[in-house]
């Protein structure tokens, strides 16, 4: 799941998990709602000042959506139909986790420290700063490996977040596989980091001119025809 700990004005949501399996942080119907209670209790508790570090344990920052819990639903029911309803309906759960990171009234900060695949893309993606590690952070859309359609607030998410067209094609149709050094053409602004250095990002985010507090109304300007989006409607 995840835990939410205050330090300061700095809140860090850390993706856990106590076995290999686990700390893939896939997105099942209830890692989804815990992030959202986080979220939520952030959103309520923000001060002038205030960030948000999202970090994960293990080797995978997320590997998207739980597959295997969607087919152990059609397993269960013995109908395939049912695996691919409840994949939608974690696709639709998922929404609200972008919202929410769309709304906060503060900086946020994906701490990329492996993979960020399909799902867990977007949920970096879905952070004002992407950081990831030089060694093992990789970012990359497996959907085309596995012949998913993206849904519409993912393309809308990507086409508002980078910038050149060439590599919106490469992450979308090509699944390219995107580290550290790359990552200056989507447009998406990086760190070289080995460690997660809480003051370093602090420092970072306060050099983007971010000032003492800010966030969707700072989010606007640069997402506004996502955020008019009714699939997102977190100003509305």
């Amino acid at each position: 799941m995840c835990t939410l700990e205050r330090r300061g004005d700095l809140f860090l949501l850390t993706l856990t998990g106590d076995t290999k399996k686990d700390q893939e942080h896939r997105l099942s119907p209830q890692l989804i709602s815990s992030i959202r209670s986080a979220l939520a209790e952030v959103k309520s508790q923000a001060v002038n000042g205030s960030a948000l570090v999202t970090l994960a344990q293990g080797r995978f920052f997320s590997n998207g959506f739980d597959l295997r819990h969607a087919q152990a639903v059609g397993v269960k029911s013995g109908s395939s139909q049912a695996a691919v309803a409840e994949l939608l309906r974690m696709v639709d759960l998922f929404k609200g986790v972008v919202a929410d990171l769309l709304s906060l009234p503060m900086p946020t900060i994906a701490a990329v420290n492996g993979h960020a695949a399909a799902a867990g893309l977007i949920l970096a993606m879905g952070h004002d700063y992407v950081m990831m590690t030089l060694s093992r952070g990789v970012m990359y859309m497996s959907e085309l490996d596995i012949g998913m359609t993206l849904p519409d607030y993912f393309t809308a998410l990507i086409r508002a977040k980078v910038g050149s067209a060439g590599a919106r094609r490469e992450l979308v149709l090509l699944a390219a596989k995107v580290g550290r050094r790359g990552q200056w053409r989507w447009g998406s602004w990086t760190r070289r980091t080995a460690a997660w250095r809480r003051w370093w990002m602090l420092r970072c985010v306060w050099r983007r001119s971010w000032g003492r507090g800010g966030g969707a109304e700072k989010r606007m300007p640069r997402l506004g025809s996502l955020c008019t989006r009714r699939f997102v409607g977190c100003w509305g």
